[in-house]
């Protein structure tokens, strides 16, 4: 089962829905197996295999688009049964012939799925927090110019591997992930000169705010946050088991 978060800005005009098909393409007339309005995640619904071995492939549209090489941004994976994966497909930072920015799309497995592709296992008593802000450097007019650290509540959060002198950015345009003990978290995110040489210590005023994060045990949260233009932060939670 698998779902598609859509966090997508076009670059030229404003945001909107995404359709989703099970083919590397499609042409005129093909009906596809979700829509996803913009700032949602869809319901975990079957992708559908082309083969005994599995194989999946997925085209993602602007809606109302069709036809090769008008696609956003396509995926493939070969599956062996039970796996529960989340899609964000966000900005990239290529453009298409009609001005309109190719999609980038990130893929999140659940604990369920028995294998998590590299993405980290909670310790026992643990849950993971991921933030994600992929899709935001090409969305910013000035991301490069700044980096973002999270805090929640006592200084910079220390993301897995970080130590004493070392602390992981949260973008724009990256993500980290955090092992929390169970629990209800404040979050906010904290911006610093990215040329600078201050170490941050997140006791700066946010940048952005009051993010509601809850964490299980045993399971992985994302927090992600994406923008449909420049100075227009939104976010949305979810957990990647459910």
């Amino acid at each position: 089962m698998v779902r598609i978060v859509n966090a997508y800005a076009p670059g030229k005009g404003d945001p909107g829905p995404i359709d989703v098909y099970a083919a590397p393409w499609v042409e005129s007339g093909a009906k596809p197996l979700v829509s996803v309005p913009y700032g949602t995640a869809s319901a975990f619904f079957d992708p559908t295999v082309s083969d005994d071995q599995g194989d999946m492939s997925l085209s993602i549209y602007w809606t109302g688009e069709t036809g090769n090489g008008n696609e956003l941004v396509s995926q493939t994976e070969t599956l062996k049964g039970g796996e529960l994966i989340t899609y964000v497909v966000s900005t990239a930072d290529s453009v298409q012939d009609n001005g309109r920015r190719f999609g980038s799309i990130e893929a999140y497995f659940g604990s369920s799925s028995g294998s998590t592709l590299g993405q980290p296992t909670p310790n026992p008593g643990k849950g993971l927090l991921v933030v994600d802000t992929v899709g935001l450097d090409n969305v910013l007019t000035d991301a490069d110019t700044q980096t973002w650290f999270l805090s929640l509540g006592h200084g910079c959060a220390l993301a897995i591997g970080d130590d004493a002198n070392t602390l992981s950015p949260i973008g724009p345009g990256s993500a980290a992930t955090y092992e929390l003990d169970p629990g209800t978290y404040s979050g906010s995110f904290h911006a610093y000169s990215s040329d600078s040489t201050e170490i941050p210590d997140c006791a700066n005023g946010p940048l952005l705010d009051k993010l509601k994060l809850s964490i299980a045990v045993g399971s992985t949260s994302l927090s992600l946050t994406y923008a449909p233009k420049d100075g227009d932060l939104r976010t949305l939670e979810l957990t990647l088991d459910k």
